[in-house]
């Protein structure tokens, strides 16, 4: 596939949450990572991304999760062809969209749905249009806690 040799083998016995999106501040990628320290150690977060679109963002992020000591439990995986994103969505336990532009339709929700995966969602845009809270995922308040969203990411993995 897409993964390196060490990547795939951290899959291993880990539960996996996803996200898909460009790589900037907007889509609150930062937001999932802070979350992670409040997660069971099993548990990795896998970004797919471009990540050369946004070098700064993405230089905030490495050093987010190597201050928060979460380093080892990121992924990021940069742009996916498309025809590849089926075995992601086959691999991860739950997908996240936390971002806070207004997306009227989001593709990821869309295929999360599709594939089976319940999502956490900030409440905005379009996300309660695919996301029915406590059934398919689980609608966050726009203003949410990191711990908040720790904890609903525990109540659906």
């Amino acid at each position: 596939m897409f993964l390196t040799i060490n990547q795939s083998g951290k899959l291993k016995h880990k539960k996996v949450i996803l996200s898909i999106g460009r790589l900037c501040k907007e889509k609150g990628i930062h937001e999932i990572i802070a979350a992670l320290p409040y997660l069971d150690e099993n548990i990795i977060l896998l970004i797919v991304g471009k990540r050369f679109s946004n070098l700064n963002y993405y230089s905030e992020l490495l050093f987010q999760s190597y201050k928060l000591g979460v380093r080892e439990r990121v992924i990021f995986l940069g742009w996916v062809d498309p025809k590849n994103l089926e075995n992601l969505y086959i691999i991860s336990d739950i997908g996240i969209l936390v971002g806070k532009v207004y997306e009227s339709l989001s593709r990821f929700l869309l295929d999360c749905v599709n594939n089976g995966l319940p999502c956490i969602v900030r409440d905005i845009g379009g996300n309660k249009e695919i996301i029915i809270n406590n059934y398919n995922g689980i609608i966050l308040p726009f203003n949410f806690k990191t711990k908040d969203l720790a904890k609903n990411i525990n109540k659906l993995i």
